[in-house]
């Protein structure tokens, strides 16, 4: 859907355009409309459009931050309605997408203040990753917005009506509740299915969808909740972050060896297999001194660990392990998302929404894990396949032999 913004240039050569709020789309893209500046000077004279009479003034922007630098983003909004309108502008954080995959950056605040003239100064909202501000516009007023910029950038600032923002924050928390919800259950799933039969595939097997579980809750924002109420862990959720997605990766490799039963099968593979897990688990406790290169490490090994996964789960299928049939359908799904991650974290493809999609999938990941484990619980021909194994040997022994036992 098209969406219509108006502009009007002011007499001066330098002045810039300036935005009418009588837009009818429920949000607009201001990115390519900023004035960008960058100084040394932390109070910063920004010139106003021309009013009625033609006359220019200026602003004067303080910075907040006690960087040696400054950067600054400016725009300029004009009422022509005769009702005030409330808006907010928001830039995202960093997520997952567009991260980069081998030292990813982690979610940071892109705008540290937004200073206005004339009019109310904006009001920050209280978001996880994103920075919003609400503001409302008089009749007829054109108002100037000084953005002071952050380390990490504006890539991104759209203008909401205020009532479309409440509405659009409302739907990403609930889809966010349901994904998270979904992976608690199939977490909590996990550990029942351990308590009716002890067996090690439900240990592995919970480790990945814990860890899972805590990279979305992470991903979500739900730990800067924490990191308000205790500053001293400021850091918190990069650091958690990194720790996750290390342990998703120990974790998938941990299936690998319980699931098909690679110690009885491939012994060589399976020692390598566990010392890998070991390794894992050393950079899980890594990652609270170094995030962004344990995350970079994480990535690459989950998506070797889920390519190394399907060979070895198609090889032992072909030989007739049972074990193996019936978890390759997790492996495959496992590695597709972790091309779909890849996609996503260069940024090679430009898909609305794709961020919310790739963390669908990893859900779903957990759910086909899930069925699965079900499956290895309540099928004892799954679960004793060695018994039956066994048992067939002898039974072709006493055919051999001509012998019958009573």
């Amino acid at each position: 859907m098209l969406v219509w913004v108006f502009l009007w240039t002011g007499q001066s050569a330098s002045a810039r355009d300036v935005v009418s709020t009588n837009f009818t789309a429920s949000s607009v893209d201001l990115t390519g409309l900023l004035e960008r500046f960058e100084t040394e000077n932390p109070q910063f004279a920004i010139q106003l459009p021309p009013d009625a009479s033609g006359t220019i003034s200026t602003m004067t922007a303080v910075a907040r931050s006690f960087a040696l630098r400054h950067r600054w983003a400016v725009f300029s909004l004009r009422n022509q309605d005769a009702v005030p309108k409330d808006l907010v502008i928001s830039s995202h954080w960093q997520g997952m997408v567009g991260s980069g995959f081998y030292w990813p950056r982690f979610s940071r605040q892109r705008i540290l203040s937004v200073q206005s003239s004339p009019g109310l100064q904006p009001t920050r909202l209280d978001q996880a990753r994103e920075d919003a501000y609400a503001f409302r516009i008089n009749p007829g007023e054109t108002v100037t917005y000084a953005i002071e910029v952050s380390g990490e950038g504006l890539d991104e600032l759209v203008l909401w009506k205020r009532d479309a923002y409440a509405a659009q924050r409302q739907e990403v928390a609930t889809f966010q509740g349901l994904l998270l919800g979904f992976s608690l259950l199939i977490s909590i799933m996990v550990v029942c299915l351990f308590v009716i039969r002890p067996q090690w595939v439900f240990p592995a097997a919970a480790l990945f969808v814990w860890s899972s579980t805590a990279f979305l809750t992470v991903e979500f924002g739900y730990t800067r909740f924490l990191e308000g109420l205790f500053p001293q862990i400021a850091g918190l959720s990069d650091k958690a972050k990194a720790s996750a997605e290390a342990l998703m990766a120990v974790g998938l490799l941990g299936c690998i060896l319980t699931f098909v039963e690679l110690r009885k099968r491939m012994v060589l593979m399976a020692v390598l297999v566990i010392c890998a897990m070991v390794a894992g688990l050393g950079l899980s406790v890594w990652a609270w001194f170094r995030p962004e290169i344990v995350s970079g490490v994480a990535r690459m090994s989950f998506g070797a660990s889920a390519f190394l996964a399907c060979l070895i789960a198609m090889l032992l299928a072909s030989r007739g392990a049972v074990r193996a049939k019936a978890s390759l359908f997790f492996f495959a799904a496992a590695l597709i998302w972790a091309a779909a991650a890849f996609v996503g974290i260069e940024s090679l493809a430009e898909i609305a929404s794709l961020e919310y999609l790739i963390k669908s999938g990893l859900v779903l990941v957990m759910g086909v894990l899930a069925l699965i484990l079900a499956r290895f619980a309540f099928s004892r021909g799954v679960i004793h396949s060695r018994f039956f194994e066994d048992s067939g040997r002898r039974a072709l022994a006493l055919a051999g032999s001509e012998q019958c036992v009573w």
